[in-house]
């Protein structure tokens, strides 16, 4: 079992979501829509897990895997923005949060070759496997470390700024005052954590 961080980070945030069943969730990831992104949330002791996962049309405009350079070089630059941290969220100074690790990643890079066959033209634009190869997504995991907890209060998700054709973000979160759902909105961008 590999040590990473981010692997232990991201697996815990996968057990305690699953285990937990968020309130208004069947625990599946709905359908992919565009202007529609999720972020799942974990706060444990002084740990803060989040998950993103955005339709890659609001992220870069665009579904396809990348192949000219112009597309390889936006996927590129939007997983350094979403690498970023403080571009993405805005946690309560007085918590003294440290971000611990980030990754993003894009199925928009993937290459033919590693899904062991090639897309056939007469299927409609998907694989063999029966996996749509026209609904390219972003992912990111972020794990942050707070002094002081009890003052993480609320999050600012500043993804709509960033985004602008992003409409809502579906929000899980499990701590450990309760589990609850939101949808955030370009108006509405703060995740509660307190009740």
């Amino acid at each position: 079992m590999s040590n990473n961080p981010l692997t232990t980070g991201a697996a815990l945030l996968a057990v305690t979501l699953c285990v937990a069943g968020p309130a208004g969730a069947s625990g599946e990831h709905d359908a992919h829509v565009h202007g529609a992104g999720e972020i799942n949330v974990v706060v444990e002791g002084n740990d803060v897990l989040m998950e993103l996962t955005l339709p890659g049309a609001d992220v870069v405009g665009f579904e396809h895997r990348a192949e000219s350079e112009t597309d390889v070089a936006a996927v590129q630059d939007a997983l350094e923005t979403l690498e970023n941290a403080g571009a993405i969220f805005a946690l309560p100074a007085g918590a003294g949060c440290e971000l611990a690790a980030a990754h993003a990643e894009s199925s928009l890079l993937e290459e033919i070759e590693s899904h062991g066959h090639k897309d056939d033209p007469k299927d409609g634009n998907r694989h063999e496997d029966g996996h749509d190869a026209g609904h390219g997504d972003f992912g990111a995991f972020y794990e942050f470390t707070c002094a002081a907890p009890d003052a993480l209060k609320d999050i600012e998700v500043r993804l709509f700024a960033l985004f602008p054709s992003l409409k809502e973000v579906e929000v899980q979160a499990v701590t450990a005052k309760g589990q609850w759902a939101k949808k955030l909105t370009p108006t509405d961008n703060r995740l509660m954590l307190v009740f």
